[in-house]
């Protein structure tokens, strides 16, 4: 999917999600032309959604992927799925990598997190009210309930009724006990982030970034693959001597390969690239 706000290789954020799964898998996120991230090995070393779906045939996860110089995602997945993606938000300074600091309220307090309370974390680098990113995660869920993310200073977001308006994880323990989601929310400008949950919850929190400029906020831009006619099978129909640019191959590409993988064997070396010999290829 082409972002026009993230051209010049900014970080888009957002939310992935996947529906319709029967098996386990996957989906990986990337910079189209930048490539899938592999290891040494030629193995794909980065998932942004893992999902099971003999557990559930839906998952989602906050999106934090690097678009490429021409602003365009790409979305890999493993199994066959059904893919939504929410883009909301862009900026183009990154995010500063900071090691992990993990907060386990399952090693401090013995019976989690009651219900309408909340959990205080002070993370240094974000003094000043900085954006901190990471991964939330609930335990031992029995009911349905959300978390909400935020400053603790800075109060709880509310509605003009004074109803709580804002959920960064929604769990339910009649579906799983454990539920997570990618973790975006300002400090307050002592650092403090507080986590409140509406229902008793363990609570994993992981802190392993932070940006001071804060994320641009877009229109959002969805991408839903339920509302698109699936193509037909053109088989083993071309070769790269069929296209007169890169940027022609691709667009034919990515059109088969969700729903039929490289049926015309134009990605040789399996990076999901087709036809990198041609004219404008990165």
């Amino acid at each position: 999917m082409n972002v026009a706000e993230a051209v010049g290789g900014k970080t888009v954020f957002g939310q992935l999600a996947v529906a319709g799964v029967t098996g386990g898998g996957f989906v990986t996120a990337y910079g189209c032309d930048d490539g899938i991230p592999k290891d040494s090995q030629g193995n794909i070393n980065k998932a942004d959604l893992n999902y099971d779906g003999a557990v559930t045939p839906v998952t989602s996860n906050r999106l934090i992927v690097k678009a490429d110089n021409d602003g365009d995602i790409c979305f890999y997945t493993l199994g066959p799925a059904e893919i939504i993606v929410d883009i909301s938000g862009v900026t183009d300074t990154g995010v500063t990598a900071i090691a992990n600091q993990r907060t386990d309220t399952r090693e401090s307090y013995p019976n989690g997190i009651s219900a309408g309370n909340y959990l205080r974390v002070n993370v240094a680098e974000a003094v000043g009210g900085k954006t901190v990113f990471g991964q939330l995660a609930v335990a031992g869920v029995t009911d349905g309930g959300f978390v909400t993310a935020y400053g603790c200073a800075d109060g709880i977001p509310r509605d003009s009724k004074g109803n709580i308006n804002k959920a960064d994880l929604n769990y339910d323990g009649a579906v799983t006990p454990v539920t997570s989601n990618r973790l975006i929310v300002k400090a307050d400008n002592n650092g403090d982030i507080c986590f409140y949950t509406s229902a008793a919850a363990e609570m994993i929190v992981d802190i392993n970034g932070v940006t001071d400029t804060g994320v641009t906020a877009i229109a959002n831009q969805r991408t839903d693959t339920r509302d698109a006619p699936v193509p037909s099978n053109p088989g083993d129909s071309k070769n790269c001597s069929d296209f007169s640019t890169y940027a022609d191959a691709e667009a034919w590409f990515d059109t088969y390969y969700p729903y039929y993988r490289d049926v015309a064997k134009l990605d040789v070396d399996g990076d999901l690239q087709p036809c990198e010999s041609l004219p404008g290829a990165p």
